[in-house]
Protein backbone atom coordinates (compact mmCIF):
# COMPACT_ATOMS: atom_id res chain seq x y z
CA UNK A 1 0.00 0.00 0.00
CA UNK A 2 1.28 3.45 -0.93
CA UNK A 3 0.04 6.83 0.23
CA UNK A 4 -1.46 7.54 -3.20
CA UNK A 5 -3.25 4.17 -3.23
CA UNK A 6 -4.66 4.87 0.23
CA UNK A 7 -5.93 8.34 -0.67
CA UNK A 8 -7.36 7.33 -4.07
CA UNK A 9 -9.02 4.06 -3.02
CA UNK A 10 -12.56 3.58 -4.32
CA UNK A 11 -13.35 0.49 -2.22
CA UNK A 12 -12.91 -0.30 1.50
CA UNK A 13 -11.67 -3.84 0.87
CA UNK A 14 -7.98 -3.16 0.07
CA UNK A 15 -7.73 -0.58 2.85
CA UNK A 16 -9.10 -2.91 5.53
CA UNK A 17 -7.02 -5.84 4.29
CA UNK A 18 -3.87 -3.73 4.44
CA UNK A 19 -4.71 -2.46 7.93
CA UNK A 20 -5.24 -6.03 9.10
CA UNK A 21 -1.81 -7.09 7.81
CA UNK A 22 0.05 -3.96 8.83
CA UNK A 23 2.48 -4.21 11.74
CA UNK A 24 2.95 -0.45 11.99
CA UNK A 25 -0.60 0.83 11.69
CA UNK A 26 -3.87 -0.76 12.75
CA UNK A 27 -7.15 0.76 13.78
CA UNK A 28 -8.04 0.36 17.44
CA UNK A 29 -10.96 -1.95 18.31
CA UNK A 30 -13.04 1.13 19.11
CA UNK A 31 -12.40 2.67 15.71
CA UNK A 32 -13.17 -0.58 13.90
CA UNK A 33 -16.43 -0.87 15.81
CA UNK A 34 -17.40 2.68 14.93
CA UNK A 35 -16.45 2.00 11.31
CA UNK A 36 -18.78 -1.00 11.22
CA UNK A 37 -21.53 1.18 12.71
CA UNK A 38 -20.87 3.85 10.08
CA UNK A 39 -21.20 1.24 7.31
CA UNK A 40 -24.43 -0.06 8.87
CA UNK A 41 -25.89 3.40 9.35
CA UNK A 42 -25.78 3.90 5.59
CA UNK A 43 -28.60 1.35 5.26
CA UNK A 44 -30.74 2.80 8.07
CA UNK A 45 -33.40 4.13 5.71
CA UNK A 46 -33.89 0.63 4.29
CA UNK A 47 -34.34 -0.99 7.69
CA UNK A 48 -37.96 -0.87 8.77
CA UNK A 49 -37.49 -3.19 11.74
CA UNK A 50 -37.23 -1.10 14.93
CA UNK A 51 -35.23 -3.78 16.75
CA UNK A 52 -32.56 -3.73 14.05
CA UNK A 53 -32.39 0.06 14.14
CA UNK A 54 -32.12 -0.01 17.94
CA UNK A 55 -29.33 -2.59 17.70
CA UNK A 56 -27.28 -0.27 15.51
CA UNK A 57 -27.78 2.53 18.03
CA UNK A 58 -26.69 0.16 20.82
CA UNK A 59 -23.56 -0.75 18.84
CA UNK A 60 -22.63 2.92 18.51
CA UNK A 61 -23.02 3.49 22.26
CA UNK A 62 -21.15 0.28 23.09
CA UNK A 63 -18.09 1.42 21.12
CA UNK A 64 -17.56 4.28 23.57
CA UNK A 65 -19.02 2.65 26.68
CA UNK A 66 -17.77 -0.93 27.24
CA UNK A 67 -19.88 -1.14 30.41
CA UNK A 68 -22.84 -1.84 28.09
CA UNK A 69 -21.27 -5.11 26.90
CA UNK A 70 -23.47 -7.13 29.24
CA UNK A 71 -26.38 -6.53 26.85
CA UNK A 72 -24.51 -7.89 23.80
CA UNK A 73 -25.76 -11.49 23.93
CA UNK A 74 -29.34 -10.37 24.46
CA UNK A 75 -29.16 -8.19 21.36
CA UNK A 76 -27.62 -11.01 19.31
CA UNK A 77 -30.36 -13.41 20.39
CA UNK A 78 -33.05 -10.92 19.43
CA UNK A 79 -31.47 -10.21 16.06
CA UNK A 80 -30.90 -13.87 15.13
CA UNK A 81 -34.40 -15.00 16.09
CA UNK A 82 -35.50 -17.08 13.06
CA UNK A 83 -38.83 -15.25 12.98
CA UNK A 84 -37.06 -11.89 12.75
CA UNK A 85 -33.90 -12.56 10.75
CA UNK A 86 -33.87 -11.00 7.30
CA UNK A 87 -31.15 -10.12 4.83
CA UNK A 88 -31.22 -6.53 6.06
CA UNK A 89 -31.13 -7.45 9.74
CA UNK A 90 -27.91 -9.32 8.94
CA UNK A 91 -26.32 -5.87 8.72
CA UNK A 92 -26.84 -5.28 12.45
CA UNK A 93 -25.80 -8.87 13.27
CA UNK A 94 -22.46 -8.30 11.57
CA UNK A 95 -22.02 -4.89 13.20
CA UNK A 96 -22.33 -6.57 16.59
CA UNK A 97 -20.04 -9.44 15.57
CA UNK A 98 -17.18 -6.93 15.45
CA UNK A 99 -17.20 -7.41 19.26
CA UNK A 100 -16.95 -11.19 19.06
CA UNK A 101 -13.29 -12.03 18.48
CA UNK A 102 -13.93 -15.75 19.07
CA UNK A 103 -16.60 -16.16 16.40
CA UNK A 104 -15.05 -18.54 13.84
CA UNK A 105 -11.59 -16.99 14.32
CA UNK A 106 -13.22 -13.68 13.57
CA UNK A 107 -11.31 -10.40 13.63
CA UNK A 108 -12.76 -6.88 13.82
CA UNK A 109 -11.36 -6.12 10.36
CA UNK A 110 -13.07 -9.10 8.70
CA UNK A 111 -16.35 -8.30 10.43
CA UNK A 112 -16.17 -4.69 9.29
CA UNK A 113 -15.58 -5.92 5.74
CA UNK A 114 -18.62 -8.19 6.05
CA UNK A 115 -20.78 -5.26 7.16
CA UNK A 116 -19.57 -3.30 4.12
CA UNK A 117 -20.48 -6.25 1.90
CA UNK A 118 -24.00 -6.61 3.28
CA UNK A 119 -24.64 -2.88 2.92
CA UNK A 120 -23.34 -2.96 -0.65
CA UNK A 121 -25.79 -5.78 -1.42
CA UNK A 122 -28.61 -3.44 -0.39
CA UNK A 123 -27.35 -0.14 -1.81
CA UNK A 124 -25.32 -1.28 -4.81
CA UNK A 125 -21.70 -1.03 -5.95
CA UNK A 126 -21.87 2.77 -5.98
CA UNK A 127 -21.60 2.50 -2.18
CA UNK A 128 -17.96 1.35 -2.34
CA UNK A 129 -16.30 4.77 -2.84
CA UNK A 130 -18.22 6.22 0.10
CA UNK A 131 -17.26 3.24 2.25
CA UNK A 132 -13.61 3.87 1.34
CA UNK A 133 -14.09 7.50 2.37
CA UNK A 134 -15.42 6.32 5.74
CA UNK A 135 -12.29 4.22 6.29
CA UNK A 136 -10.19 7.28 5.45
CA UNK A 137 -12.24 9.51 7.78
CA UNK A 138 -11.69 7.15 10.70
CA UNK A 139 -8.18 5.99 9.81
CA UNK A 140 -6.76 9.29 8.63
CA UNK A 141 -3.62 9.16 6.51
CA UNK A 142 -1.35 6.53 8.11
CA UNK A 143 1.54 7.77 5.97
CA UNK A 144 1.37 11.29 7.45
CA UNK A 145 0.32 11.06 11.11
CA UNK A 146 -0.48 14.38 12.78
CA UNK A 147 1.03 15.27 16.14
CA UNK A 148 -1.35 17.13 18.45
CA UNK A 149 0.04 19.67 20.92
CA UNK A 150 -1.74 19.54 24.31
CA UNK A 151 -1.90 23.35 24.49
CA UNK A 152 -4.29 23.35 21.52
CA UNK A 153 -6.88 21.53 23.64
CA UNK A 154 -8.26 24.69 25.24
CA UNK A 155 -11.58 24.96 27.11
CA UNK A 156 -13.07 26.66 24.05
CA UNK A 157 -11.88 23.87 21.75
CA UNK A 158 -13.29 21.17 24.04
CA UNK A 159 -16.57 23.07 24.42
CA UNK A 160 -16.98 22.80 20.65
CA UNK A 161 -15.54 19.31 20.11
CA UNK A 162 -17.39 17.38 22.82
CA UNK A 163 -20.96 18.25 21.76
CA UNK A 164 -20.05 17.89 18.08
CA UNK A 165 -19.06 14.30 18.84
CA UNK A 166 -21.95 13.53 21.20
CA UNK A 167 -24.60 15.00 18.89
CA UNK A 168 -22.96 13.85 15.64
CA UNK A 169 -23.09 17.53 14.67
CA UNK A 170 -20.27 17.33 12.17
CA UNK A 171 -21.40 20.51 10.44
CA UNK A 172 -19.79 22.31 13.39
CA UNK A 173 -16.30 21.00 12.62
CA UNK A 174 -15.23 24.06 10.58
CA UNK A 175 -15.96 26.23 13.62
CA UNK A 176 -13.85 23.84 15.68
CA UNK A 177 -11.03 24.29 13.16
CA UNK A 178 -11.23 28.06 13.63
CA UNK A 179 -11.00 27.64 17.42
CA UNK A 180 -7.99 25.34 17.04
CA UNK A 181 -6.28 27.88 14.83
CA UNK A 182 -6.96 30.57 17.44
CA UNK A 183 -5.32 28.26 19.99
CA UNK A 184 -2.16 28.14 17.88
CA UNK A 185 -2.77 24.95 15.91
CA UNK A 186 -0.74 24.94 12.71
CA UNK A 187 -1.38 21.31 11.66
CA UNK A 188 -2.57 21.92 8.11
CA UNK A 189 -3.88 18.38 7.50
CA UNK A 190 -5.92 18.44 10.71
CA UNK A 191 -7.47 21.83 9.98
CA UNK A 192 -8.19 20.92 6.37
CA UNK A 193 -9.95 17.70 7.36
CA UNK A 194 -12.15 19.46 9.91
CA UNK A 195 -13.07 22.05 7.29
CA UNK A 196 -13.63 19.45 4.59
CA UNK A 197 -16.98 18.22 3.33
CA UNK A 198 -16.46 14.74 4.78
CA UNK A 199 -18.04 12.34 5.19
CA UNK A 200 -17.48 12.64 8.94
CA UNK A 201 -18.64 10.04 11.45
CA UNK A 202 -17.96 9.12 15.06
CA UNK A 203 -14.37 7.93 15.13
CA UNK A 204 -13.26 10.66 12.68
CA UNK A 205 -9.48 10.77 13.14
CA UNK A 206 -9.34 14.56 13.41
CA UNK A 207 -12.10 14.88 16.01
CA UNK A 208 -10.69 11.92 17.94
CA UNK A 209 -7.30 13.61 17.99
CA UNK A 210 -8.79 16.78 19.46
CA UNK A 211 -10.69 14.79 22.10
CA UNK A 212 -7.77 12.46 22.90
CA UNK A 213 -9.70 9.34 21.87
CA UNK A 214 -7.92 6.27 20.55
Amino acid sequence: MTENAWLSADSPEPLLKWLQRSKRYRLSPRKLRLLAVAFGDRAQELIADETTRAALDYAARLADDPSLSGQWREWMQRLTDPERLTRRSHIAVWVLRVWDANWRANTPETSARSVAGYVEMELGATERPLQAALVQDIGGNPFRPVAFAPEWRTPTVLALAEPAYADRAFDRLPVLADALEDAGCDAADLLAHLRGTGPHVRGCWALDLVLGKG
